[in-house]
Order: structure tokens, then sequence, then C-alpha cells
């Protein structure tokens, strides 16, 4: 086996694959979205675009014609294979960002015209409300 392929249309959120690849120190094949567009780049994935079974044509064309491209990819697949950013370490820095986020709080947005029209429409409908049922509080 050269290299590992996945032809997911999934937009991967981490992409556990690239680690399972790594892992065996195969290049992988990819589509050129989500986590395998973003954690790819670190120089063993070929990548095709999305959806475009010529585009994967010509990646794998690529891979069985330049010479050293699948060696090469697959030597950079077990650097970063031994070197693996971990599950854990990913879920680390994610809380990491998610905690920062909280500390600084909701952003202020103001509310969308239609909402604040309907919410003082909304006032205005409960105090005649009260105000007919005798309490206009």
């Amino acid at each position: 086996m050269h290299a590992w392929l996945t032809a997911s249309r999934a937009r991967e959120s981490f992409g556990l694959v690239l680690d399972e690849a790594r892992a065996l120190g195969l290049a992988l094949v990819a589509p050129e979205h989500g986590a395998f567009a973003e954690r790819g780049r670190a120089g063993d994935v070929a990548f095709f675009a999305p959806g475009d079974a010529a585009s994967l044509a010509n990646t794998l064309e690529r891979l069985a014609t330049e010479p050293g491209l699948a060696a090469s990819l697959g030597a950079r697949s077990r650097e970063l294979g031994r070197a693996a950013e971990s599950a854990d370490a990913w879920c680390a820095t994610l809380v990491e960002i998610l905690e920062h986020a909280h500390e600084r709080g909701a952003p202020q947005v103001p509310p969308e015209e239609w909402f604040a029209a309907r919410m003082a429409q909304e006032f205005l409908d409960a105090w005649d409300r009260g105000a007919r049922a005798g309490d206009p509080s």
C-alpha cells in the first residue's frame, strides 16, 4: 500500500483518518476541505478538489508518475506520526480556546430591528391587557 485514500464529503472537524494514515506512515489522498485542509498542510497530504472525479484522478496519476512523490509524502507522514498531535492535545487546545471565549463573554450585539419593534409592541399589548383587567402594572 502506498497511500491512504479518503473521498469523504463530510466536513471533518478533526480528521482522525489523517492520524490513522500517519500512524501507518502512509501518504493521505484527501479532499481539500475541513480538517483535512487545515491539518494536512503539514506536507503529507495529496489534495484533490472535493466532489471532482477528474481532480481525484489527476492526484492519483501524480502519485503514480511523479518520481518520489509518494515516498516523500509517506516519509513526512511517518515523521508526523511519530510527533503525533494527539487527540488529547487537540482537545486541550480546544478547551483553552473555549475557556478564553467564555472569559470574554458573549459579544454585545444589538437586537435586530424587527425584534425590537416586536418587543415594543408586546409591551404595549401587555400594558393594554393589564389596563383592561384593572391591573396596569
